[in-house]
């Protein structure tokens, strides 16, 4: 496999389908003795078996451009979306997954100014992050400051910074109020409760798993906590400010946004900055065979197609390089996707404000680096002072990427999930990795 990570195709892996040497990498020529390096890729759209960790060429620097020695790469929702195709605009597979990473300035392109080399850095990219080396244009990386370490550079940067631009860009919110976040104890959730945390008198209701409950209290981020899945949080939202909230962050999407909009008070902000609920359980991946028998072949595959059609989600096939949208039931993509239209008229009547935020497409596609970098400059202040701590989950072996996803996945991470280059997997038996080649 061989990686294009110039800036034309952020992460896109290129395919000698001859089996001969690639024509080019990065847009350089390749040659047999280019470095290699580990990275995390995203071979078609569907369950965890099309996640793969590979060994291809390192990346190479153009201009205006900065290598990193990558030593921990984010996890985000968005992630386990694209691995599904459940995004608008899907990408080209294979491609390597990650949209943040932190790690040591390693070379300088034409032209790229501000980073010595051996520097410690955080970057975002679209994509290609997850892997030991990465190139990221200079406008998109960000010296750290003395202190802070990889793991929370790179559990800080898209969460933190996402957090920052709508609490007090978007909505601007101020000491009084009361927000309802969603979410509560994933990456952004944190971000949010502890930025909120610096007014004064704001009062937070999240809403997370019951078993995420204790946690939270611990950390003393949220006022009030509810489980959506056991609780009807708006009436018990309702019960507490009969008014509902100043300020409503949704990552969920679908049922919840018409929920949200209804939450919130005469000036108050609905804010959706994900779709969480789009995300579906996977089908189990294919059993591999375990002889040369046709019979046991097609008893494997029959059990799989057997799993398929029982499956509750209703799938009609195994998941394939299809986008999710093709081979999900109609009512299914209906659900995510068909939300009550909002009412302009209701909104000017009610005096509601109803917005949404996407850090990645700011960037990538609307050009904002400007407005992230005085962010990031901003959020590392806080952190030198002492006033942010990104709250990590756990972190992980390249190798155990899927079993990252999979906690991801089932909700059980209090804070961000990275992953660590050079540490060791918790199983001996990954440490060369199944899947590397």
């Amino acid at each position: 496999m061989y990686y294009n990570q110039g800036p034309a195709s952020q992460g896109q892996p290129q395919h000698d389908q001859s089996g001969q040497q690639p024509q080019s990498v990065g847009g350089v020529p390749a040659t047999p003795d280019m470095k290699e390096m580990r990275s995390v890729v995203l071979t078609g759209f569907g369950n965890l078996s099309k996640v793969k960790v590979y060994k291809s060429p390192q990346p190479m620097v153009g201009p205006g451009e900065v290598l990193i020695r990558v030593q921990a790469c984010g996890m985000n929702f968005n992630d386990l979306l694209v691995r599904q195709g459940a995004i608008d605009n899907l990408p080209n597979t294979p491609l390597i997954l990650g949209y943040e990473c932190a790690g040591y300035v390693e070379e300088l392109g034409d032209g790229a100014e501000g980073f010595p080399k051996g520097a410690p850095v955080i970057a975002l990219t679209r994509f290609g992050s997850m892997a030991e080396y990465v190139v990221a244009p200079v406008s998109r990386c960000y010296r750290m400051p003395q202190g802070m370490s990889f793991e929370d550079g790179a559990a800080l940067l898209l969460n933190y910074v996402t957090a920052y631009l709508i609490l007090f860009h978007v909505v601007s919110i101020k000491k009084d109020k009361i927000a309802l976040i969603h979410s509560a104890g994933g990456g952004v959730g944190c971000a949010c409760a502890q930025l909120c945390n610096l007014l004064e008198n704001v009062t937070l209701i999240g809403t997370a798993s019951k078993v995420k409950h204790e946690q939270l209290r611990k950390m003393g981020l949220y006022t009030y906590l509810f489980d959506r899945y056991q609780e009807d949080y708006v009436e018990e939202v309702k019960r507490l400010s009969p008014y509902g909230v100043d300020v409503v962050l949704d990552s969920l999407s679908g049922e919840d946004v018409v929920k949200g909009i209804n939450l919130t008070k005469p000036m108050g902000h609905y804010v959706l900055y994900g779709a969480s609920s789009s995300l579906v359980n996977d089908l189990p991946p294919p059993a591999p065979q375990t002889n040369n028998s046709g019979a046991s072949a097609g008893g494997a595959a029959s059990s799989v197609t057997s799993q398929a059609k029982s499956s509750i989600l209703g799938y009609t096939k195994q998941i394939t390089q299809t986008p999710l949208s093709k081979w999900l039931p109609t009512q299914k993509v209906n659900q995510w996707w068909q939300v009550e239209k909002v009412n302009p008229i209701k909104l000017f009547d009610d005096n509601r404000s109803v917005g949404g935020f996407n850090l990645i497409n700011l960037l990538f596609d609307q050009g904002q680096d400007t407005l992230v970098q005085d962010v990031v400059k901003d959020l590392f202040k806080l952190f030198k002072e002492g006033k942010i701590k990104p709250v990590i989950d756990s972190t992980w072996a390249m190798e155990e990427v899927t079993d990252a996803m999979t906690r991801m996945q089932d909700h059980k991470n209090v804070g961000k999930v990275l992953l660590v280059v050079g540490q060791m997997p918790r199983n001996a038996t990954q440490q060369n990795g199944p899947d590397l080649r």
